[in-house]
């Protein structure tokens, strides 16, 4: 993979092959990515705690829950998956179970230990043609679900050119704003903290401009990782 095909590509599973080859792939990141592609698919998790699921998960990833939890709630997924799969083989309607059945699969994945998130990609991809066929209702499901790319590239960057911070970049004001647009998912602020990171003396183009990107920001952003000094 080049770098050029990096940054175009729609594939999830060549981007993760690439990752995985360069040894750069760490399980937090992998955890955080599954949970984002969860939440892309929100609408189709209703049943239950799911959405509390994903959320211990992603605590889970940042050391704020524990394994015990996790590992009970891919349990109560694994089952919701299987019980869906006998409808969706009976119904006249199984292309809407199926894509239902794609949320908790996703959800599946971003529980267990440890994520799952190269099948969540698949399945994720998966569901997105599912919609094609299954009607004007699902469409809007299946614009979600092509956005795991994009959420690669925000969580790990360009490979080709790994951010580097300058420990002076970290001042106060910097490291306070990237914890709350962290912890507040406040996506709107990106462009606030590029400023601050301006301010402290960031010269990267590439750091700067991605904070000002409108677009997909989520919890593992690459930027935020590197404020926060986290991997």
């Amino acid at each position: 993979m080049t770098e050029s095909d990096w940054l175009t590509s729609t594939d999830p599973q060549a981007m993760f092959a690439f990752l995985r080859d360069r040894g750069s792939v760490s399980e937090r990141k992998l955890r955080l990515y599954a949970c984002a592609c969860c939440q892309s698919v929100w609408p189709l998790l209703t049943n239950g705690g799911s959405r509390e699921a994903i959320e211990r998960s992603g605590r889970y990833a940042d050391g704020a829950a524990t394994r015990e939890e996790v590992a009970h709630d891919a349990r109560a997924a694994e089952g919701v998956v299987l019980a869906l799969a006998v409808r969706a083989d009976d119904s006249r309607h199984h292309l809407g179970l199926r894509l239902v059945r794609a949320g908790w699969l996703a959800e599946e994945d971003s529980t267990s230990t440890p994520p799952s998130v190269n099948e969540e990609a698949r399945r994720a991809a998966r569901s997105a043609e599912w919609s094609t066929y299954g009607g004007v209702e699902y469409i809007d499901q299946g614009d979600r679900l092509v956005q795991s790319p994009h959420l690669l590239r925000d969580i790990f960057g360009n490979p080709f050119h790994p951010v580097f911070f300058a420990p002076e970049w970290r001042t106060e004001a910097v490291v306070a704003l990237a914890r709350g647009v962290y912890g507040e998912r406040a996506w709107d602020r990106m462009g606030i903290l590029g400023d601050a990171l301006e301010e402290a003396g960031c010269d990267s183009e590439d750091i700067l401009r991605h904070c000002c990107e409108p677009g997909t920001h989520v919890r593992g952003c690459h930027v935020l990782d590197g404020v926060l000094d986290r991997s």
